[in-house]
Order: structure tokens, then C-alpha cells, then sequence
């Protein structure tokens, strides 16, 4: 993985995490690097707990309480927002 995507995996692996990060154009591309991201952050077997994924517009209005839950096992929990208007 080339560009800024592989950059913020690359400073994931090392322990440098970002409390947000905002991918913007073709939609393939940026989900593809979105994917990596939190493949990168949340090892795949955790997903299923740790990841929320907000996807219609009807859910947003439960964003800010879904940022503010904590993860149910600890560890790192990650809310992917795709879509956004």
C-alpha cells in the first residue's frame, strides 16, 4: 500500500494512532484504504465487537453516542462513518 493510506498504517504499526482519520474521494479507493486502516488498528477476530459502522443517514444521529461508548473488552474500538453528507 502506497500514499498517505500506507503512511497511517505504517504509523499505526509503530503505536501512533490518530483519534480520526478522514478519507475523501473516488469511494472504491477510500473505502479500500478505510479498510486497511482498521484492519490496522483492530485485529481482524475483533472486529465484530470493536467495530461500528455507520452507513445511512438515519444513524447519525447516534454518532456522538456511539464515539463516546467504550469498547465492551477494552482495547481499541473504532466507528467507520461512510457517506457522509
Amino acid at each position: 500500500m502506497t500514499g498517505t493510506v500506507g503512511k497511517a498504517v505504517a504509523e499505526i504499526a509503530r503505536g501512533r494512532r490518530s483519534p480520526v482519520y478522514l478519507l475523501h474521494g473516488d469511494e472504491f479507493v477510500a473505502k479500500q484504504g478505510a479498510k486497511a486502516i482498521v484492519n490496522a488498528l483492530v485485529p481482524p477476530e475483533q472486529q465484530s465487537l470493536s467495530v461500528e459502522v455507520v452507513a445511512e443517514e438515519n444513524d447519525l444521529a447516534n454518532l456522538p453516542l456511539r464515539l463516546r461508548t467504550l469498547p465492551l473488552f477494552g482495547g481499541t474500538k473504532v466507528v467507520v462513518l461512510y457517506d457522509s453528507k
